[in-house]
């Protein structure tokens, strides 16, 4: 996109577009979650030449050490609490906050948790 084009948006354009492009990455980035989870429960990076998921996601996808960390973490939690994947789609939680909450979700209590 060229940047003469951004700057002939009205601020309200730009403010929606702005909001429309943020529910989208929400969605990308549960679905990708999402994907690595199921991925990962087949181990198909054994398949593609790489020993666990972190070198997969670093040397195939180029995810930095911090973005591949955090992702395959929010895939494991998310294959024990479904509920996460809604929480990453709606924009309520990100994967960092995921990290963070990890120690403290149990059956019992993390709707509650990711709600809050």
């Amino acid at each position: 996109m060229e940047k003469t084009l951004l700057t002939a948006l009205s601020d309200s354009d730009l403010l929606a577009r702005v909001q429309r492009l943020v529910h989208g990455e929400c969605r990308t980035v549960a679905a990708l979650v999402a994907h690595l989870a199921e991925f990962e429960n087949r181990k198909l990076y054994l398949r593609e030449g790489c020993a666990s998921m972190f070198v997969y996601c670093t040397r195939v996808l180029h995810f930095s050490e911090h973005v591949a960390y955090h992702r395959i973490a929010a895939a494991r939690l998310a294959r024990r609490f479904p509920a996460v994947l809604v929480g990453l789609e709606r924009g309520d939680v990100h994967v960092t906050a995921l990290e963070m909450l990890a120690p403290h979700l149990t059956p019992e209590n993390h709707h509650d948790l990711l709600a809050d």
